[in-house]
């Protein structure tokens, strides 16, 4: 299964802490408004890190 994740904050974290436990997911985006969080987590993912801006 692949998955997007918008928003990747503390709760972020604690899947990313479990996530070797699911080997069938595969997180392919990330996007949070702090361009820092998903550009963090993109590549030792192997996924994009998508930008975000506010309204």
């Amino acid at each position: 299964m692949r998955i997007g994740v918008v928003g990747c904050g503390w709760v972020f974290d604690l899947y990313m802490a479990t996530a070797g436990r699911h080997p069938g997911i595969a997180f392919t985006a990330l996007a949070d408004i702090d361009q820092a969080r998903p550009n963090g987590w993109a590549w030792p993912t192997g996924c994009t890190s998508t930008p975000m801006r506010r309204r």
